[in-house]
């Protein structure tokens, strides 16, 4: 958020300053806290044992199917506001709207938009069972290669029409050199859409193999003498 000052928590009071992407950079990362969305969606509330009322801005969170928050606000100097978030098989949609002088078009505004990204957008998760990941080369071992596997499968966004030209690509390091240990890193798998990286997931060993040795050295020429 490079082009944002804050000078209150609050950040509505004199001084602050921020831009739509910087917010939705923002509610980005609040959207992988499941546990705010509570806070987030509660239309009405009483605090102060029923004393006080608490009513959200937000009307979307009424009304829009998959909605997960964020904030509504007001003020003379940014006039109507709206951070939007909704989620739909997965695949999370966040809409900004600063500076609008009606205070409900923000709202009409954010569903049109929003309504526009999941129709055009969705999320892409690819089989690991198409993943076929070969034993690596390495060097100086005491085996010549070492069995790999990939880190956890994720998903990445594409457009409805791109899902036909995703492709995939498997690197493998060629310069890996023991010694290797579980987990370290020995590759990638890369998904392009038309050529450009779209996403990748690294390939990792899943044995350890030691360096080769004197020691190590004899006893691999003394079996395969016996053999």
């Amino acid at each position: 958020m490079l082009s944002t000052t804050y000078t209150d928590p609050t950040g509505t009071l004199d001084g602050n300053l921020t831009t739509a992407c910087d917010i939705a950079t923002l509610a980005s990362e609040l959207s992988h806290y499941d546990e705010l969305i509570p806070y987030f969606t509660t239309w009405m509330t009483t605090v102060r044992d029923g004393k006080t009322e608490l009513v959200s801005t937000n009307r979307m969170i009424l009304s829009y199917n998959g909605i997960t928050g964020m904030k509504a606000y007001y003020s003379e100097d940014c006039l109507n506001c709206l951070i939007a978030t909704a989620e739909r098989n997965g695949l999370t949609m966040i809409c900004v709207i600063l500076g609008e002088p009606d205070e409900y078009q923000r709202f009409t505004t954010a569903r049109e938009k929003m309504n526009i990204g999941f129709a055009a957008y969705t999320l892409y998760t690819p089989k690991k069972t198409d993943i076929y990941i070969e034993p690596v080369s390495i060097s100086g071992g005491v085996s010549l290669t070492v069995t790999a596997d990939i880190e956890d499968l994720g998903s990445f966004v594409v457009r409805n029409s791109e899902l036909e030209s995703v492709e995939m690509k498997i690197e493998y390091f060629d310069d890996v050199v023991a010694p290797v240990s579980i987990g370290d890193k020995v590759g990638r798998v890369v998904f392009l859409v038309d050529d450009e990286e779209r996403y990748a997931v690294s390939i990792v060993a899943s044995q350890s193999v030691d360096r080769m040795n004197l020691l190590s050295a004899m006893f691999k020429l003394f079996r395969s003498m016996l053999a």
